[in-house]
């Protein structure tokens, strides 16, 4: 089997407005367009200035990969959803579907004082060039290679996020709990905190109520309803008020990703310090 990377690209931001008019339905809200170009030429951009040592994809718009959008809420980065492109490139499938698009409304209405932005997976080969588009009617390396990731991607978000989108729903979570997860409430068994342990459920999900609250009203949102108030809003631009403008989300997305990474290379430091000790 061919061996495939996901380069991790992002956090990506991108602007969002309020609609006066629409206020009392839509307290946020987001042009799908005008989102994806707007991940895309910082993606684009940050190849231009990538550090000594890192492997420069180019043409990103033609890649297939993984992607995930999430939520920023103060300093910490909440993912929502995860979706894989295969049969088409990222760029074409980001913000694609209504039903998609809508949720992402619908989550941006619960908590509007949230930045929304998209990590981009990109899947290259062991060269470093980008994969190709599968090609006939069979199951290709790539679709394996890529069920196989976002499975892994999904497992990955849900320690931060038990309410992932990409699951069952909210309301069908209800129906069952298992033991030394995040979702389990109450006292717990040596077993249940030993298999906690193991999984790395080691911090209880933070702000859990207000990230169930938002996969509930997403899941049950109308999709064509909030479809057709984002269009009517968007067609008259000049009623519009900037919340977060493309500069502002291009800014935001550097001075986070230099953040996360000096904590991610103290974290490392740290675990090293400790394991040199022992």
């Amino acid at each position: 089997m061919p061996y495939y990377r996901f380069r991790a690209m992002g956090p990506f931001f991108f602007s969002t407005w309020k609609s006066p008019r629409h206020r009392v339905n839509i307290k946020m809200l987001f042009d799908p367009l005008g989102a994806r170009d707007e991940v895309f030429e910082q993606a684009e951009d940050h190849q231009h200035r990538i550090r000594s040592g890192e492997i420069q994809i180019t043409k990103i718009k033609d890649a297939i990969g993984l992607y995930v959008i999430g939520l920023k809420h103060g300093r910490r980065l909440v993912p929502y959803y995860v979706g894989q492109a295969a049969r088409q490139t990222i760029h074409t499938r980001l913000f694609q579907k209504q039903d998609k698009t809508a949720k992402v409304q619908a989550i941006l209405n619960e908590q509007p004082r949230a930045k929304p932005f998209v990590f981009l997976f990109p899947m290259v080969t062991e060269t470093g060039r980008l994969a190709r588009l599968p090609r006939g009617e069979g199951y290709s390396a790539q679709e394996k290679a890529l069920d196989l990731a976002e499975n892994m991607v999904i497992g990955h978000a849900m320690h931060t996020n038990p309410w992932l989108h990409n699951i069952a729903g909210a309301v069908a979570l209800d129906s069952f709990v298992i033991d030394g997860t995040p979702q389990a409430k109450g006292p717990e068994t040596d077993f249940a905190k030993a298999y906690r342990a193991m999984m790395g459920f080691t911090k209880p999900v933070k702000d859990a109520k207000r990230l169930k609250e938002a996969a509930e009203a997403a899941e049950q949102s109308n999709h064509a309803e909030v479809e057709a108030i984002v269009a009517a809003a968007l067609a008259d631009p000049d009623r519009l008020v900037p919340e977060v403008t493309p500069e502002e989300a291009a800014r935001a997305s550097v001075e986070t990703t230099d953040e996360l990474s000096e904590e991610a290379d103290e974290s490392k430091s740290k675990t090293r310090g400790l394991g040199a000790a022992e």
